[in-house]
């Protein structure tokens, strides 16, 4: 177990270079341990562009092993249980990493910031001109024959648009050739180049969505990437087989990628034991105690990047709800003792955090880690908000969340009188919680992407679809418009958006997590820990040497 717990912290240390440095301004760094593995070079190899040199993990296979053909590759996604078809135009993605198989964008980006293209050659944003300009690739095509181009780009960009899926400063597209085209906008967004530098802005086949309507599509998904759906039995499983004509030559290596449902752990654990059929070989988690476990039992290895805070989030919003009233979030944060609960449950991942931005991106506030657990604060704060006697609320935790995590801080509410009644609702009513609101309080991990702004976006502006019931002071919404717009990412305006943050206690942050991936050793390349969080891997550049 030892050698289990001494690998776990070198690969901690090396997920977390690739979110240090580099050209988004991100400051610190971090070398390999001492005795680490050397990583393998697993970034991808693009026909006419260059790749990001990234480091990916721990990886033990050697840099210039040749990729083989063939295999079945199975993963596991905690959580997903893959009942719901892929909504892929108009609204967030239910099966996100699912849709890794046949959904790319126009561009890559690593943890750093560093983007590179894919679908695009090319992307010139112009702050002056509040516009960006892609040029496309002339060489994709998906699965029914039809070809991706400047038209297919403004069709999704109009369907975004119409369903409220890309927010209002986004005017349009000016098609500016078969392979070239301009995103519009009223106010230049430098959020705008990392959402379509997304999987969440990937595309499908136009031709597929018009011909046979929307729920065909749903269910029969076709995007330009390298597998195309063979079968879907909802609530059990999703398998893709390779696509011949895929754009990039000689991939993808695999003959076919399945997602399975398997949601309790010990099932996981087993199943990545398993060499049979009923066997997995990639297993995606955030459990520590699970990583800490696997790595002691299987021939495997761990790789993931950092994923930010887990935070309570509050139904502030919320007219009449206590927590509006700025002691009671208050009370929140002092009553969760952090240190115990990364102690207990971190298993050496974790780390107790109460901010939004971890250390390893901007916006971080290096002078503000001051104590957070003090209960009879908590007490204290609650009397003055007039609850003397405690108060009682709602607490959402998802179905895949680390169960004795989320029961310890129910217990520490309890603790100074604020009864929390926890409940674990699936991923479908998790989305729709997220989206419509709720009363109460949420734990969620806010996520930091490359560009910090592109995280304000996503959780804090008042406009987008998560958390209509999170309140966002005037002051804070201010800022937020100055920070998206100027040219490039201001750190000194980015600390004092997160200053905010904290002064007003928008969110209640916890400790910071890493999304892992457990891969067995037999299995190469996707370059796990390359990318940022819109992307992840590349199921075209997997191959098992099986």
């Amino acid at each position: 177990m030892k050698k289990a717990v001494v690998l776990l912290l070198a690969l901690v240390m090396l997920a977390s270079l690739a979110a240090c440095g580099g050209s988004s301004g991100n400051t610190g760094g971090n070398t390999p341990p001492a005795g680490s593995t050397t990583p393998a070079d697993s970034t991808p190899v693009i026909p006419g562009v260059t790749a990001p040199s990234v480091e990916t993990g721990n990886q033990t296979t050697l840099a210039d092993d040749e990729p083989q053909h063939g295999g079945k590759l199975t993963m596991v996604i905690p959580g997903n249980t893959f009942d719901v078809p892929f909504g892929v135009v108009w609204h967030y993605m239910t099966s996100f990493r699912p849709s890794h198989t046949f959904i790319e964008a126009l561009m890559m980006e690593t943890p750093r910031g560093e983007m590179f293209p894919y679908l695009a050659t090319s992307m010139a944003p112009d702050a002056d001109k509040k516009e960006i300009v892609y040029k496309l690739r002339d060489d994709v095509y998906f699965p029914d024959g039809t070809q991706f181009n400047a038209e297919v780009v403004a069709w999704h960009v109009k369907e975004w648009q119409d369903s409220g899926f890309l927010e209002p400063t986004v005017t349009g597209t000016d098609i500016r050739g078969e392979f070239e085209i301009a995103i519009l906008m009223s106010e230049y967004g430098n959020w705008a180049p990392n959402f379509l530098s997304s999987r969440v802005a990937g595309f499908i086949s136009m031709e597929n969505f018009l011909k046979n309507g929307s729920d065909y599509a749903e269910q029969h998904p076709m995007g330009t990437g390298p597998f195309v759906q063979k079968e879907w039995i909802p609530g059990i499983s999703i398998t893709w087989e390779k696509r011949n004509d895929y754009w990039q030559p000689d991939k993808p290596y695999l003959d076919e990628f399945k997602f399975v449902a398997m949601s309790d752990s010990m099932t996981q654990n087993a199943a990545m034991v398993s060499s049979g059929a009923d066997g997995i070989d990639i297993l995606q988690t955030g459990n520590p105690e699970q990583i800490k476990t696997l790595l002691d039992l299987v021939d495997c290895y761990a790789v993931g990047t950092p994923t930010g805070p887990m935070c309570l989030l509050p139904s502030s919003n919320n007219e009449g709800s206590p927590l509006a009233i700025k002691e009671v979030r208050e009370a929140l944060y002092y009553a969760i003792d952090r240190e115990a609960i990364c102690e207990a449950r971190g298993f050496g991942v974790w780390t107790p955090t109460t901010q939004v931005i971890p250390d390893t991106f901007y916006g971080h506030l290096p002078d503000r880690n001051e104590a957070s657990f003090d209960p009879a604060r908590s007490k204290e704060l609650l009397a003055k908000a007039g609850f003397p006697n405690g108060l009682e609320m709602d607490f959402y935790a998802g179905a895949s969340s680390d169960r004795d995590t989320m029961v310890a801080m129910q217990d520490m509410l309890g603790q100074v009188g604020i009864k929390a009644n926890l409940e674990f609702p699936e991923a479908g009513r998790m989305i729709e919680l997220r989206t419509k609101g709720f009363e109460g309080i949420m734990a969620g991990g806010v996520r930091p992407l490359s560009n910090i702004t592109s995280t304000i976006f996503m959780y804090f502006d008042p406009n987008y679809i998560y958390y209509p019931m999170m309140w966002r002071p005037a002051e804070l919404t201010d800022l937020y418009w100055t920070l998206r717009t100027t040219p490039l990412v201001r750190q000194d305006l980015m600390e004092e958006y997160c200053q905010v943050l904290m002064d007003e206690t928008i969110v209640i942050p916890v400790y910071d997590a890493y999304s892992m991936f457990v891969v067995k050793n037999d299995v190469h390349g996707g370059g796990f820990g390359t990318f940022g969080a819109g992307t992840e891997f590349l199921p075209a550049d997997i191959w098992m040497s099986r």
